[in-house]
């Protein structure tokens, strides 16, 4: 192995053991010989590595099931379920509570229609839930790592300090949450987190831009498999691209913005309070199905926009997703007719999270930065 000299001992131990951690997070399982090899590191120096994660409890052994006719070798195997992290996601009228392991595979979860509250009590009981959750699985406070929620509205991370137009929210401070909740608690903006959960589960994608689509819409900034948050922490915020001059008012204060189009508030009016009802109705009444042509008009206005701003690919999550996934060829077509450039590569796709995506990102953030693995 080459030593970079620029590094101290340390910090080459340091990205040794990330390189290790990721590449056992990613594998099934690896003998340390091939350890070794992948890595380009001596095999004394895998077998430190390999120790310390086995002291942490983040591997096991399995046999091999081939042999070059000698002694059959164990595989080094991440141990996806040895800790567990809480992901929530908060809106203005709902929230969900999940438990997943590290490699993002949901144990349970819970979700109520609750508005929101800015209110000590709101938070405690949405701990309580947590807590009965937990509980119901039997995780133990040892095997816990940590709580992480989703804002819609951008974050101050060294501040702790959230803002939400869509909760009214104005530089809240959230440094008390941990005493709350118990745990290390981790706030990040709901669009982040989902965008990051899909960038995270999609190996063949680096770069992307995530247009998250609900009550809100918002949007994330994924760049080498990181988010980008921008000087003030508003970068992806595709919700206030100007698509209509003069258009509808807006939360932000501005007209015509992506979000007072493509908000699904819209087809929750039109459902009478309810977005499944929308659909239900708008196979026999041709009013819904001008309200449904119209809103796709303006979502292809908005993924163009991205488009053509970033050139990469566009992934479109939140509520909208359950329901585009049997129109998403009509949305492709009215792309295709205002795109100017010939394309060699897929313009957008549907998340694969759907509603989870946000509360999955949050809790993911928890465990990337406990494997030391971003």
């Amino acid at each position: 192995m080459t030593v970079n000299t620029g590094m101290s001992n340390a910090a080459v131990r340091i990205e040794n053991r990330k390189k290790l951690t990721m590449l056992l997070y990613k594998e099934r399982g690896l003998t340390k010989q091939d350890l070794a090899a992948r890595l380009h590191l001596s095999l004394p120096t895998i077998n430190l590595l390999v120790q310390q994660l086995e002291d942490e409890n983040l591997i096991f052994y399995q046999s091999s099931e081939q042999s070059s006719g000698g002694r059959i070798p164990n595989l080094v195997c991440f141990k996806y379920d040895a800790y567990v992290s809480v992901g929530i996601e908060i809106s203005q009228m709902h929230n969900r509570i999940i438990i997943m392991d590290m490699k993002c595979a949901i144990l349970d979860q819970f979700s109520s229609f609750c508005c929101f509250e800015n209110k000590t009590e709101y938070w405690e009981n949405l701990s309580e839930r947590m807590q009965e959750l937990l509980k119901k699985n039997k995780i133990t406070k040892k095997r816990m790592l940590g709580v992480g929620i989703a804002f819609p509205g951008p974050v101050q991370k060294e501040e702790k300090k959230v803002s939400s137009w869509l909760l009214g929210l104005e530089d809240y401070s959230y440094a008390h949450f941990e005493n709350i909740f118990g745990y290390p608690v981790v706030i990040e903006n709901d669009a982040n987190s989902a965008g990051f959960a899909e960038i995270w589960l999609r190996e063949e994608l680096h770069d992307a831009a995530y247009l998250s689509v609900s009550k809100g819409v918002g949007g994330a900034l994924i760049n080498d498999r990181t988010v980008r948050r921008g000087q003030n922490n508003c970068c992806g915020e595709f919700g206030h691209l100007m698509i209509v001059p003069n258009g509808r008012k807006c939360l932000c204060g501005r007209r015509g913005c992506l979000d007072t189009y493509c908000s699904t508030n819209i087809l929750h009016q039109f459902g009478g309070g309810n977005i499944s009802t929308f659909f239900e109705k708008k196979e026999t009444d041709e009013e819904l199905q001008k309200v449904w042509n119209e809103y796709l008009n303006y979502l292809a206005i908005g993924i163009s926009n991205i488009a053509l701003s970033l050139d990469i690919p566009v992934i479109i999550g939140g509520e909208i997703t359950p329901y585009l996934a049997d129109n998403f060829e009509t949305v492709r077509e009215k792309i295709a007719e205002i795109d100017p450039f010939k394309r060699t590569s897929e313009m957008c796709s549907l998340s694969k999270l759907s509603e989870n995506g946000a509360a999955i990102g949050a809790a993911l953030f928890i465990v990337v930065d406990f494997l030391g693995i971003l």
